[in-house]
């Protein structure tokens, strides 16, 4: 059987193409050690044949920002590629971070009563009110993984949930992941990010725009001592950050989305999940959060299958 020359010449065309796009460069043991090397135990980079398979070495934590929640301002379009919203039946309700190209970390209140049929996860999306945002995509969910003990003798206690997604999300500039922190991740007096789509004030309505604002991380000893806050509230999974004059804080609609911190090299680590708290932006009431640093070991088993960047 004959073919024609111009037949033959696509087919050399599109394989090519094949090659450029889908066949990817392996992760060497290089990458690998460097991202042992930045404090991450992720025992799946171990399985090469599993992450040669789709994987690409990248980069995690980068921001979209050419410049520069209560108390906070609008983000620029995509400021935080790893910032997503979770809906059901179109009513955004909770935040929520990529830390892999399968996978959504999330509080466990967000969606302990929730189907996962019936959740919808809502990409490099910015203002809520539009739709007709280029970047913005919607993904359906695979499976939800709820981690074994929360709620366990406390209240909001292992306060973190894993969104498995249905498909990939590929990496771009609208669409990258959050660094995963150390296990050793020291946050006393840090300054951090809070971003979500949350109600503006104690009471008031939820942003339609992606917003952030600045909070400083308490100690320990000060979290423990707040009035109002239940003796025994604070576990060691969680940390508190705010204002003492207040001002600044996530509010309803916050939760599950993330407090961020950056490293030495200037990338975006997710410290925390935006978990509980006291009224909004109240003096001396700081919002809770749980410790992410806490659960590296539980997160790599639950998101073996998720490409990740370091």
């Amino acid at each position: 059987m004959s073919s024609h020359p111009s037949m033959f010449y696509a087919a050399i065309i599109g394989f090519s193409a094949y090659l450029l796009f889908f066949a990817l460069p392996p992760v060497s043991a290089a990458d690998v050690q460097k991202g042992r090397q930045m404090g991450y135990d992720i025992e799946m980079l171990e399985d090469e044949d599993l992450v040669n398979a789709w994987c690409q070495f990248c980069y995690c934590g980068l921001a979209n920002k050419m410049t520069r929640i209560v108390g906070g301002w609008a983000t620029e379009i995509n400021a935080y590629p790893w910032m997503v919203g979770l809906a059901v039946k179109g009513r955004l309700f909770c935040g929520g971070t990529l830390i892999s190209d399968l996978h959504v970390i999330t509080a466990a209140h967000c969606v302990v009563n929730i189907s996962p049929d019936k959740l919808y996860i809502l990409i490099s999306e910015h203002n809520v009110a539009t739709r007709d945002e280029l970047t913005a995509e919607v993904r359906r969910v695979a499976k939800v993984t709820i981690h074994p003990h929360y709620g366990n003798t406390v209240k909001y206690n292992n306060d973190m949930a894993i969104i498995k997604l249905d498909a990939r999300v590929m990496f771009r500039s609208a669409a990258q992941p959050a660094c995963l922190p150390p296990k050793d991740l020291e946050l006393e007096g840090s300054t951090a990010k809070v971003v979500g789509w949350g109600a503006i004030k104690e009471g008031g309505p939820a942003a339609t725009e992606l917003m952030e604002t600045a909070v400083t991380v308490f100690s320990d000893e000060e979290c423990k001592k707040i009035p109002q806050f239940p003796v025994k509230g604070i576990t060691s999974n969680m940390f508190c950050a705010g204002h003492k004059g207040g001002g600044h804080d996530s509010c309803q609609g916050d939760s599950g989305g993330p407090i961020l911190v950056t490293d030495s090299r200037g990338r975006y680590i997710i410290a925390g999940i935006v978990s509980w708290g006291v009224g909004c932006a109240r003096p001396n009431k700081p919002g809770i959060y749980t410790k992410v640093a806490n659960y590296i070991d539980w997160i790599s088993n639950v998101t073996s299958e998720g490409c990740f960047c370091f």
